[in-house]
């Protein structure tokens, strides 16, 4: 997501309020999660081995971080 604004210098703090609750608090309608339940479900069925085979080299080597998974396990989507 992209987010653009222009403000003058005296209205600046009311943006960057804006801005930090924007992006420390986002909030996701149930029927925006409804909408993309598809897209998940074909991303995970769509995987390559190579693919499969990055995910679980970086989960031997790390614990955290860089070992944490790009897809969402199939029990969360």
């Amino acid at each position: 997501m992209i987010y653009n604004t222009q403000a003058t210098r005296e209205n600046m703090d009311q943006i960057v309020d804006y801005f930090i609750d924007a992006v420390t608090n986002p909030a996701f309608k149930p029927w925006e999660l409804s909408d993309n339940k598809w897209r998940l479900s074909l991303d995970l069925a769509e995987q390559t081995n190579q693919s499969k085979a990055a995910e679980l080299l970086h989960k031997a080597a790390f614990r955290t971080g860089l070992g944490n998974s790009l897809f969402a396990p199939d029990h969360m989507v």
